[in-house]
């Protein structure tokens, strides 16, 4: 029978897909976008890229030595409401920020009963799905002002 995964690959390269957006749990990140990489595909990786720094560099690897692209999707990089509030930081508008609190509502309901769906846990939620998105959205230091 094979691996189901690569079956997948298979038939979405034999129907012509160049990209791959890997939206599997964290844990197969690594192992779904090099093999995307390695049929020829550029990938879209759902946050984050990989579980370890070794996986994340293999990936950006791999798809310099076969010319390909491989990216991560930090989709609050591109929601108006936050570039926005950036472009406001950023001109001195709101004066020296110095602290910041993000409020999210979680569209998760209750799942049989539980308080959220049992795959979460296992997933790093809510901090490795949701809050990453702070740590992107924070100026490094040589961004400071």
């Amino acid at each position: 029978m094979g691996n189901p995964i690569i079956r997948v690959y298979e038939a979405l390269v034999a129907a012509g897909a160049n990209v791959i957006h890997v939206l599997t749990p964290p844990s197969s990140h690594a192992r779904v976008a090099l093999e995307a990489l390695e049929r020829g595909c550029h990938v879209l990786v759902e946050k984050p890229v990989a579980e370890s720094v070794e996986d994340a560099l293999a990936i950006a690897q791999l798809a310099r030595e076969k010319g390909l692209t491989a990216s991560v999707n930090h989709s609050l990089l591109y929601d108006p409401q936050v570039r926005r509030a950036l472009d406001k930081v950023r001109s001195g508008a709101l004066g020296q920020v110095v602290s910041v609190d993000i409020l999210a509502r979680l569209g998760v309901s209750a799942v049989r009963g539980r308080a959220s769906a049992p795959t979460l846990p296992r997933c790093g939620y809510p901090f490795r799905d949701l809050g990453v998105h702070c740590l992107y959205l924070i100026p490094g230091p040589a961004r400071a002002h």
